[in-house]
């Protein structure tokens, strides 16, 4: 999908084609999505989630979860962050400089790549309201219009700029968990009564139906070992811009 080129902490990352930064953006949008609202836990977002679990961990110390809360934290407030982006949509004539989070645009974006042109009304008012605060008024049908040359701006244009900083934090969140994970790993793995390589792991307190025993599980699995891609720090010339 994408890859890392030069030395931390001056690395730069690239998706590989087009496709892979749109999907990359779908991927992301459902990152940073609430959970489901018919799911048996209170709706939160998946960031405000692992943020919560840094701030009050239940599985292993609070300073386990430094570099998880750390890495939550900066990524929410990068994605909190305002920005003022010029843009332009020839198609209904108008050149606007729009306000929004980055966390917006992403959303917005990600929708434009999931979806086709009926499922996209919500991001076309989204950006009629984006125009208004900007003291531009349209239609909703006139900001369907626009919304190729928004996406153009938004997605091909500025998610490719924001790429490496959104792989670094995203690779720092990973770290996180698994710093925070590796302790619980190594006291709750043992090798099974029938020897290597069988082995087991005992469930801390109130892990007790089996759905929460397989994620506990799969999670213990996937902490085994570090993750793949080394820690890494991007060039300070690709966090200059929107």
């Amino acid at each position: 999908m994408l890859t890392i080129h030069g030395r931390s902490p001056e690395c730069e990352v690239r998706f590989h084609t087009e496709l892979h930064q749109r999907y990359f953006n779908i991927v992301l949008v459902d990152l940073l999505a609430e959970t489901d609202p018919a799911a048996p836990i209170a709706k939160t977002g998946f960031l405000e989630g692992l943020a919560s679990i840094a701030e009050t961990p239940r599985l292993a110390s609070f300073d386990s979860a430094t570099s998880l809360r750390r890495a939550a934290e900066e990524f929410r407030q990068w994605l909190a962050q305002e920005v003022q982006v010029e843009t332009w949509l020839n198609s209904i004539g108008i050149t606007s400089v729009l306000s929004l989070q980055r966390r917006q645009f992403i959303r917005m974006t990600g929708n434009l790549s999931k979806h086709g042109f009926l499922r996209t009304y919500r991001v076309a008012s989204q950006l009629q309201q984006l125009l208004a605060r900007s003291g531009v008024q349209i239609s909703v049908e006139q900001a369907s219009l626009g919304l190729a040359e928004f996406y153009d701006r938004f997605h091909t244009d500025i998610l490719n700029y924001h790429g490496s900083t959104l792989a670094e934090f995203l690779n720092n969140l990973r770290w996180g968990i698994y710093e925070y994970l590796r302790p619980v790993f190594d006291k709750s793995f043992s090798w099974a009564p029938a020897g290597p390589p069988m082995y087991e792991y005992s469930y801390p307190a109130g892990v007790d139906n089996a759905y929460a025993r397989q994620v506990f599980w799969d999670m213990m699995n996937d902490v085994r070992s570090p993750p793949h891609i080394e820690r890494f720090g991007v060039h300070r010339w690709v966090k200059l811009r929107y």
